[in-house]
């Protein structure tokens, strides 16, 4: 396993009806095909692939 580097954000904080405190954040980075070993026939049109991740999580009582 190979670690990824992500540049992570909080975009948004708030509390819902029911007293839950909810935090979105969105996260985002790149990796090369390669450096994963990912080889394909035929190559695909980018040896480079953009990762953009989107989560929200609740805070548990």
């Amino acid at each position: 396993m190979k670690p990824v580097v992500l540049v992570a954000k909080l975009t948004g904080k708030g509390q819902d009806p029911w007293g839950g405190v909810h935090a979105e954040f969105d996260a985002s980075g790149k990796i090369a095909l390669k450096e994963f070993n990912i080889m394909t026939e035929p190559e695909p049109a980018s040896q480079n692939v953009a990762l953009i991740i989107s989560a929200e999580g609740v805070q548990q009582k």
